[in-house]
């Protein structure tokens, strides 16, 4: 790797990937639900647990698309900064 910008790009793939596998298996257990239970269901309503208000209804692929991205958001920052960091002690840099 040339830069700090390749390692940084292999550490957000690496994340990416973990994120990936994370969300795979959730939307896999919906999937052997759908299976399991005959359930012909193909939109998925997220609603407000508070007032159940529908927030947006979403097929299998938004729902995938969706959680991924929520995931992603929510700790894609922490999870390169620990990756980061743990690079560095492997690396005795700091």
């Amino acid at each position: 790797m040339k830069d700090t910008n390749a390692i940084q790009d292999a550490l957000l793939k690496k994340i990416s990937d973990e994120l990936d596998n994370i969300t795979n298996r959730a939307i896999n257990d919906i999937l052997i639900l759908k299976s399991e239970y005959q359930c012909g269901v193909s939109y998925f309503n997220l609603r407000k647990e508070r007032d159940k208000s529908e927030i947006t209804s979403l097929d299998i692929d938004e729902l995938t698309r969706t959680y991924k991205n929520m995931l992603k958001e929510a700790f894609e920052p922490s999870m390169l900064k620990y990756k980061t960091k743990e690079l560095l002690d492997k690396l005795e840099i700091l």
